[in-house]
């Protein structure tokens, strides 16, 4: 059956996950990024443990957001701790 929420879920998901595709791809082309150490940092931890409740709580939805912001996230703090050499 058609669920409403599902959709609303579904389309903040896309909104959140959309979000971070540009400066996500930005960087990944420049091998760095501007964002803060500090927001990243509390961005990857925050998503890993929203991912792990997500999945402990079974919640489709806010599993995929949180595991693709956390890749997102890390591919960003990557780039943070190891820029690429000037």
């Amino acid at each position: 059956m058609f669920d409403p929420v599902k959709l609303l879920g579904i389309v903040g998901l896309v909104g959140v996950v959309a979000a971070w595709i540009p400066p996500t791809i930005r960087t990944i082309r420049n091998r760095s990024t501007e964002l803060p150490l500090s927001f990243l940092a509390l961005a990857v931890i925050g998503n890993l443990c929203l991912t792990a409740y997500s999945l402990i709580i079974f919640e489709p939805i806010y599993l995929c957001l949180n595991l693709f912001a956390s890749l997102q996230g890390c591919i960003n703090l990557f780039f943070k701790l190891f820029p690429r050499p000037t």
